[in-house]
């Protein structure tokens, strides 16, 4: 990820050094610098966002991690067995053992316990079945444009945003759930690399979807169900 550059910002010591008298003068000179914060936001935006969605891949990372740590068996030990006798000398064995006694059999070895199983790691509760959910993402290629096709089960309100500087299309869908694939790749396709989704605070989600190179929005629309389809949002990339 590139470094981000430091912001130009608002300077605070030159701002507001000329006493303006015009009260009208005086509200241009602040809309001016909140035009300026909202620059300098919209510059950090995209990294911020690449940011997020790194912290959940990282997260996800370390909930498999743990889950298969908790599904190895444990090792199971080696048997114990009991020391051997010393041997006794040819001597003292004569002198000292009468020829009529046995000697004591050598103790038995301790059977290894069977390892106890380890039960599975519980799996992720199942995508909630009420309310508008993404279904599928739908990618075409046609001649100058690559189509992104977003099937649901209901209408959705959304806004995007496009950075070609960092070759990312963030599509937010305001109170629908995924269903699909968390994140996919596209060797195939020219336009398109990848994408993952996160989910968005308040409900809703986030698709993030990394591009190969700049590129446009041609056209998008939020398609009611209609000739045997139901609710499409499709987005085309030229």
């Amino acid at each position: 990820m590139p470094a981000l550059q430091p912001a130009r910002g608002v300077n605070l010591e030159t701002l507001f050094s000329e006493d303006i008298k015009d009260p009208v003068d005086r509200v241009k000179r602040v809309e001016n610098a909140v035009v300026e914060i909202r620059r300098d936001f919209d510059s950090v935006l995209p990294a911020i966002v690449r940011l997020t969605a790194v912290e959940q891949d990282m997260q996800e990372l370390l909930t498999q991690l743990d889950s298969l740590l908790r599904s190895e068996p444990p090792v199971a030990s080696a048997p114990v067995t009991a020391d051997p006798l010393p041997a006794a000398s040819s001597i003292d064995a004569a002198s000292a053992a009468p020829a009529n006694i046995t000697p004591p059999a050598a103790q038995a070895a301790v059977p290894a316990q069977t390892p106890v199983a380890t039960p599975p790691a519980t799996p992720p509760p199942a995508a909630a079945t009420s309310g508008t959910r993404v279904t599928a993402l739908r990618v075409g290629e046609h001649p100058g444009k690559t189509r992104l096709v977003f099937d649901m089960t209901g209408a959705s309100s959304y806004r995007y945003d496009l950075d070609n500087a960092e070759n990312l299309l963030v599509l937010e869908l305001a109170g629908a759930g995924w269903a699909a694939a968390a994140t996919q790749n596209f060797a195939k396709s020219p336009l398109l690399q990848s994408y993952s989704t996160q989910a968005m605070d308040g409900g809703g989600t986030r698709v993030i979807l990394q591009l190969k190179r700049a590129a446009g929005v041609a056209y998008e629309a939020a398609l009611k169900p209609e000739g045997g389809n139901g609710n499409r949002l499709v987005i085309d990339l030229k």
